[in-house]
């Protein structure tokens, strides 16, 4: 979209602004175009430093992180299953629904 929005323009690599001046990272929305970026909501950053987007300063903060203990995730992992969400929605693939069927059935 550079050269299309004013904006976005603002992250173009070849913009003097983007090498000297700070802009925080920027999130979109990918073109629903593929059942995956349906799926996982296809959302992208844009940077113009090179940092991690957790290590960019926030104003304000949106970014949180969870530790997820190890013997936690078996219950989460049902619980994600109760309410339909399991490996074969989330990758919507062959490969994922025949893991599922697999499972399921042996």
């Amino acid at each position: 979209m550079f050269e299309v929005d004013d904006v976005l323009e603002q992250y173009h690599p070849l913009h003097a602004t983007s090498m000297t001046v700070h802009i925080p990272p920027a999130a979109g929305l990918a073109v629903r175009s593929f059942l995956r970026l349906s799926a996982q909501w296809g959302t992208f950053t844009i940077h113009t430093r090179n940092e991690a987007l957790g290590e960019a300063p926030q104003e304000p903060p949106i970014l949180k992180k969870y530790i997820v203990p190890g013997n936690a995730k078996d219950s989460i992992l049902r619980q994600l299953d109760s309410v339909g969400i399991q490996a074969r929605t989330v990758y919507p693939d062959l490969s994922h629904l025949g893991a599922s069927v697999k499972e399921r059935y042996s």
